[in-house]
């Protein structure tokens, strides 16, 4: 049995009309199964939304630091109920699918046992899990999205990136059921200065940096950029 701890969202969620299809307690444990086997680790602490009001649930694995993968990981689990829209780049696009999952890495360092800047991380994540529901549109990999930030944040947005630390791609692509693919795509925050750059340089240039031929990659998520990045 999984620790559960509660999370009451949050301040930017919009009501609306949507289609979700809800994850069953066995599809949730197949998702998690699926986690389990491709981070090396079955220790996941679910982070529970309690708010009745939300328009979509989604619970947050988060896993420790391991010596195989160094970092805190945090996996939405129930993004994926929602089917996104076809767009204008049918099919190219759709070639990942029409139903994303999001993981994001945060350094080791981070004491996301502390439950306040657990809770930070937790909503940037659930931000971006909301995103395609919220704007009714289809986001994928080499993607970015923007959204307004408050006075004391960095962050005004995400690149959207295949998690290329997990050397097995399979990761990545999961069939819940036939009609039910899932990408599970993995976030990078970025201030709105990195943001213009993205758009400057494209995402190809882009992936380069977060995930260099040599030297230190830069796919970490922080609330507060630091050098690392």
């Amino acid at each position: 049995m999984r620790k559960i701890i509660a999370l009451f969202l949050v301040s930017f969620i919009v009501m609306g009309c949507f289609y979700a299809h809800a994850l069953t307690m066995d599809q949730m444990e197949e998702f998690t199964s699926h986690c389990d086997k491709y981070l090396g680790q079955n220790d996941s602490l679910v982070i529970h939304p309690t708010n009745p009001d939300l328009p979509l649930h989604v619970d947050i694995l988060l896993y420790k630091p391991t010596n195989a993968l160094p970092y805190w990981k945090m996996v939405t689990m129930g993004a994926s109920d929602y089917r996104m829209p076809l767009g204008n780049r049918y099919p190219f696009d759709y070639q990942y699918g029409d139903r994303n999952e999001y993981i994001i890495f945060i350094d080791a360092s981070e004491d996301l046992d502390d439950r306040e800047l657990c809770y930070s991380y937790a909503r940037y994540l659930m931000r971006i899990a909301y995103y395609p529901l919220l704007n009714e549109c289809f986001v994928t990999y080499g993607h970015s999205l923007e959204w307004e930030i408050g006075a004391d944040e960095e962050m005004a947005g995400a690149y959207l990136e295949l998690p290329m630390i997990i050397e097995d791609v399979e990761f990545s692509f999961y069939e819940l059921e036939h009609d039910h693919k899932i990408v599970i795509l993995q976030p990078v925050l970025l201030t709105r200065q990195e943001i213009e750059v993205l758009l400057k340089i494209g995402h190809e240039q882009f992936d380069s940096y977060l995930y260099p031929e040599k030297g230190r990659p830069h796919f970490l998520c922080e609330l507060k950029r630091s050098e690392r990045f």
